[in-house]
């Protein structure tokens, strides 16, 4: 019997899968998947110590992806993780998914001993909302960036 959810660690044996939902992930999103962003998302499936991807299977299909990665923080004492990705191919969204995914992949995490999990989103997209039922708080603080490899991301 195939459950109906399931959420597989990425890997070799889920790579291809992953990339075909990246690449329609950033589809979606009017983005390329370029070649830094393959070779990063290719580290992530061999490099346990960098984060973890997620496949997502609803009742055999492969539906979408979350990506993780960690990062060790002094204020809490140990390991962190940093969500940066969701992504469910728009054939299965509207089917209550979300809260689920994000409960098992919180369950691994815990499990993995990580002390807490962060995301850096647009405000109030579907995602923060989905979150915040998941009793993550919002944090007001000012997120600043600084390219340091893309001279177009300077301005």
């Amino acid at each position: 019997m195939v459950r109906s959810v399931e959420l597989l660690l990425g890997g070799p044996a889920t790579g291809r899968q992953l990339f075909d939902l990246a690449e329609a992930a950033y589809e979606e999103r009017c983005l390329s998947f370029n070649e830094e962003q393959r070779d990063t998302f290719r580290t992530l499936l061999i490099d346990a110590a960098m984060g973890r991807a997620y496949l997502v299977r609803y009742r055999g299909e492969s539906a979408g992806f979350v990506t993780v990665f960690y990062r060790y923080s002094v204020y809490e004492g140990g390991r962190t993780a940093q969500l940066e990705d969701m992504f469910l191919h728009p054939k299965f969204r509207g089917l209550g998914l979300g809260q689920r995914i994000i409960r098992s992949v919180l369950h691994d995490l815990e499990a993995f001993g990580l002390f807490s999990v962060q995301a850096v989103l647009h405000d109030r997209s579907d995602l923060t909302r989905l979150l915040e039922q998941e009793h993550f708080y919002l944090l007001k603080v000012t997120c600043c960036r600084k390219a340091l490899r893309y001279q177009d991301d300077e301005n």
